[in-house]
């Protein structure tokens, strides 16, 4: 069993490295995606490549030629669109999960009804004629 992590945690530390060697880490694979896709501008991109970098604000200003002020302001925004998105997502979640529950309770209804109408269809006569004559329903 011990071999089986060993080989789980080699195999996964091989694709990190693969990833991070191949596609230059996982959160710059994300960030080179298009717009459409991230929903980021290109200075949110950068902000966001500048923070995983661990680059103060004044140094990723000057580098961006915008004030630091601006930066900052670019960094409020991004956290106000984490909250934003943590919310969407717990809302979506939760819709699947009524949606889910519906159809449950949908399913349960339906057998309570086949439950019924079979046993209707056996307390009435419904026997082949054979078997109601010896009264063996």
């Amino acid at each position: 069993m011990l071999s089986f992590y060993i080989t789980i945690n080699t195999a996964k530390r091989a694709i990190e490295q693969h990833i991070e060697r191949e596609h230059n880490g996982v959160l710059k694979t994300l960030l080179s995606l298009e717009k459409d896709i991230t929903g980021l501008t290109e200075i949110q991109s950068k902000i966001i490549t500048g923070l995983m970098e661990k680059k103060e604000s004044k140094k990723l200003a000057e580098e961006m030629g915008i004030s630091p002020s601006t930066v900052r302001t670019h960094k409020f925004y991004l956290q106000k669109l984490k909250r934003q998105s943590k919310i969407f997502l717990t809302i979506m979640n939760l819709l699947e999960i009524q949606e889910e529950e519906v159809e449950s309770k949908e399913l349960l209804k339906n057998e309570k009804l086949n439950e019924e109408l079979l046993k209707s269809s056996c307390e009435t006569n419904s026997l082949h004629p054979f078997f109601t004559q010896y009264n063996l329903k």
